[in-house]
């Protein structure tokens, strides 16, 4: 997920880059996912579980030619938005860069899944630097 793919086998998903003016350095990233009935609830059960559990120790990431080692990722309070939710942050450090913060907060709606992510700038330590995105996000889903 953290590099725009949706969990597990969805009928249709699509990823877009969201613009801000007011974090310089930063990628905020929506996809959106949607899942045969029943589907989703499995997604965010199963495989989102597993891979934050997974992750919790961190990984690395080969893609292009060059690597990006993940630091581990925490769970962060989770915005009361959709049917369920959960957010977690850490950092990246590319090869040959620096550590950039990361943050993911992934909402079910129904059989739909949203995962938001921003990627660097110093902006996004804020807790709430998602929020005006995960809302814009949350209205449009059923």
């Amino acid at each position: 997920m953290t590099h725009q793919l949706p969990l597990g086998r969805p009928q249709a998903y699509q990823s877009r880059v969201v613009e801000t003016g007011e974090a310089p350095g930063t990628r905020i990233y929506v996809t959106l996912a949607t899942y045969d009935q029943g589907m989703a609830v499995t997604a965010m059960d199963t495989l989102l579980a597993d891979a934050v559990q997974g992750c919790s120790l961190g990984f690395t990431v080969k893609a292009h030619g060059t690597s990006e080692l993940y630091y581990p990722f925490e769970p962060e309070d989770t915005p009361d938005v959709g049917d369920e939710a959960l957010a977690y942050r850490g950092a990246v450090t590319e090869e040959g860069g620096g550590t950039r913060p990361v943050r993911t907060t992934v909402v079910r709606h129904g059989d739909t899944i949203a995962v938001c992510t921003a990627v660097g700038g110093a902006r996004i330590a804020s807790p709430g630097f998602l929020a005006p995105v995960i809302e814009a996000q949350d209205a449009k889903l059923p």
